[in-house]
């Protein structure tokens, strides 16, 4: 699990993004992302896989996007 945050006060930006990776009930494994502002209940979108090593392409990939825009890493 990780988390990152996006803090910039002059553009009124407080954001959290979270990826998360555990298996399913069905064999297979889920990659789940919360994201909104910090402090306030966000959104939740689960998407699943048959392996572990594609969740963690898509998570290795978002991490990476993230850290782009600006977020930066609160929790590995």
């Amino acid at each position: 699990m990780i988390l990152l945050h996006k803090i910039d006060q002059q553009r009124n930006e407080n954001k959290y993004y979270s990826l998360h990776i555990q298996p399913d009930l069905f064999g297979q494994w889920a990659l789940m992302r919360y994201w909104g502002r910090i402090g306030k209940n966000g959104q939740l979108k689960i998407d699943t896989f048959s392996t572990l090593e594609e969740a963690q392409q898509l998570f290795n990939d978002l991490k990476k996007n993230k850290i782009k825009k600006g977020y930066f890493l609160v929790m590995d």
